[in-house]
């Protein structure tokens, strides 16, 4: 009962992980393709057919993440300060926002695209494109306006998720809390100083 209440259930943390990881690879993922050289269509074409697999992967694990969260009993909040405390569910929520938003606006923007590139999700599964984006006039200005708020939004994601990182290594070498513990159940200190 004890653990249940201030450790993440083993699937929780699986799908944090896999997201994080996803997260990461998507990162730089995009930071390759859209630096490749024109003479590298073939790896470009594949890299960004990866890419949306990987994003569109993020965006049906984050779904779940978030209908396992409403569905199963959270730990208690990590010790601290009011603000600080405030200021980490303000962090929590813009992460689970970004995680959404992101795979989102990507999927958009490739619906939007006048190339009309289906998106083969690890190159079986056709994915569709978002009808309304589809049926644009101007797609070219409309993918354009997509690819620049896809890149704020990943950039603002990494940010948030780095922020993330610090603060979780502060709990750990700074204030020596179980906090990173509940996430990486193999640190646990079995340190009485935290709930």
């Amino acid at each position: 009962m004890e653990r249940q209440h201030n450790s993440y259930s083993r699937f929780a943390v699986l799908l944090h992980w896999a997201i994080a990881l996803l997260i990461f690879c998507l990162l730089g993922l995009g930071i390759v393709m859209t630096r490749l050289p024109e003479k590298e269509i073939a790896l470009m074409f594949k890299l960004y057919q990866l890419h949306k697999s990987l994003g569109i992967s993020v965006l049906l694990l984050s779904i779940i993440r978030l209908l396992w969260r409403f569905s199963t009993k959270q730990p208690v909040a990590a010790p601290g300060l009011k603000l600080e405390q405030r200021m980490a569910k303000i962090a929590h929520i813009s992460l689970y926002i970004l995680a959404f938003l992101t795979p989102l606006l990507g999927w958009a923007l490739v619906s939007a695209s006048p190339y009309n590139i289906p998106t083969l999700i690890f190159g079986v599964v056709e994915w569709p494109h978002i009808s309304f984006f589809a049926a644009l006039d101007n797609k070219e200005a409309a993918e354009s306006i997509l690819s620049k708020i896809h890149e704020i939004a990943a950039f603002t994601l990494l940010f948030l998720a780095l922020l993330h990182m610090g603060a979780a290594l502060r709990h750990h070498f700074v204030l020596k809390d179980n906090t990173v513990s509940r996430m990486i159940p193999f640190l646990n200190r079995n340190n009485k100083s935290g709930p």
